[in-house]
């Protein structure tokens, strides 16, 4: 399952947004009127606001507004705007001047005006247990634009440099070829369910985005690996190594760090497009998959329905709030041709896909084994589930309990040893 904390059903009311006192004392609009003002404005313009850059277009994002994420009192677009310009040149600089030795790297945070205590006791934890000495830079994106008082605060948790941006509108709203009315039927009927976030539209655009399109986000231009950080979560351990240089120096694709199983309900049908997929293109299976972890009995058959037949999902995936990644992986040809072809069905939204499930498969399918890497070492909380190194080498450098790590009583780790790492007996 995806993240949950950033997401919900309910909108915030948008509070009065005042314009600097110096040139309009007496004039005050709401955050969503002046949205809406500057939206029309720059539709209409014979030069349309954004064409200038990439990162202009990605600020004009949140109008119309797309759920939740309306506009905050203490923001406005043009300042988003030229700050997410700046910062664009800022990151280009930086990988510029890039030590030759350092693995090319970059935290994402997806966040909202809202998520800064949450941001704040994140950051805080990796500024303490590594960044403080690495100094990795930090990405901030909002699918709304941040205000000064968010930024400010941020970037006084860290001498790291800190960017931020916006999420273009098209990938942060309803797609062409899904049907609004027949998705929203879907959503009451999953909601009425008690499925969880069933009837949210908002989670399934976060769902949706990570899958298909933070990886080509432009302030990632440049960077070869990612650390995904989600607001209020837990590191509790001292780390020991870098782990952007592990990743390079094993040659490892997908970092992980739970296993945990899916809410069946939300995926009925992902793990069949997902194989109808291979099936349109068998050559990208990997020489050794790590697949049968997930399905103990994979073998590609000559039909889609014979390899269904053989191959159940068990729901097993890599929960992907918590991931370290080589952006090549996911920016490449296999996985890029795989999210289009889910897109496509409309499962996003027709059903409430997770981005962990996504990644997690094609990870299995289209990686070796060799090229997926579980960070033992770094300890982690995130809602209720918790990752605690369980040997005692790694665990005196951490500050939680061995007894409460979730893999260690789970049966998708059971099947991820076997299959992927060799241990014990076949499954």
């Amino acid at each position: 399952m995806a993240s949950s904390r950033f997401w919900s059903m309910s909108r915030p009311r948008a509070g009065a947004l005042r314009w600097p006192s110096r040139h309009f004392p007496h004039l005050a609009l709401t955050a969503t009127t002046l949205a809406a003002l500057l939206y029309i404005a720059c539709t209409r313009a014979p030069s349309p606001c954004g064409s200038q850059s990439p990162a202009v277009n990605a600020a004009l994002l949140s109008y119309p507004p797309h759920g939740p994420g309306v506009s905050s009192q203490n923001a406005t677009f043009e300042h988003f705007k030229r700050r997410s310009e700046d910062d664009l040149r800022r990151a280009a600089a930086l990988l510029a001047s890039w030590p030759e030795n350092k693995p090319k790297a970059a935290y994402f945070v997806l966040a909202r005006q809202a998520d800064l205590q949450g941001v704040i006791q994140s950051v805080g934890d990796l500024e303490a247990r590594f960044n403080r000495r690495a100094r990795y830079p930090y990405i901030f994106v909002n699918d709304a634009e941040f205000g000064d008082d968010f930024m400010a605060e941020v970037e006084a948790l860290t001498d790291a440099p800190v960017f931020f941006g916006g999420v273009p509108a098209e990938q942060w709203g309803l797609p062409a070829h899904v049907d609004r009315v027949e998705a929203e039927t879907a959503w009451r009927r999953m909601g009425a369910a008690g499925v969880l976030y069933g009837g949210s539209e908002s989670y399934r655009h976060m769902c949706r985005y990570f899958s298909g399109f933070f990886m080509n986000h432009p302030l990632l231009r440049g960077f070869d690996y990612y650390w995904r950080v989600e607001p209020n979560v837990r590191f509790y351990c001292s780390l020991q190594r870098d782990p952007f240089a592990v990743m390079r120096d094993s040659g490892a694709s997908y970092g992980w760090n739970i296993i945990l199983t899916e809410i069946m309900e939300t995926i009925p049908s992902l793990w069949a497009t997902s194989i109808e997929f291979l099936h349109s293109a068998p050559s990208l299976l990997a020489a050794q998959p790590g697949i049968k972890a997930f399905a103990s009995r994979f073998r590609l058959g000559s039909s889609l329905e014979e390899t269904l037949a053989e191959s159940r999902y068990n729901g097993c995936h890599f929960w992907s709030n918590f991931e370290i990644g080589r952006l090549d992986f996911l920016r490449g040809d296999a996985y890029q041709r795989y999210f289009q072809h889910l897109d496509s069905s409309g499962g996003f939204f027709m059903e409430r896909w997770g981005d962990a499930p996504v990644h997690s498969i094609a990870a299995m399918l289209f990686l070796n084994k060799t090229e997926i890497h579980q960070f033992e070492d770094i300890g982690y909380t995130h809602d209720i589930h918790t990752h605690c190194p369980q040997s005692r080498e790694l665990n005196q450098h951490c500050s939680c309990n061995p007894e409460a790590d979730v893999n260690a009583h789970g049966y998708c780790m059971r099947y991820y040893k076997r299959q992927v790492l060799g241990e014990g007996s076949k499954a």
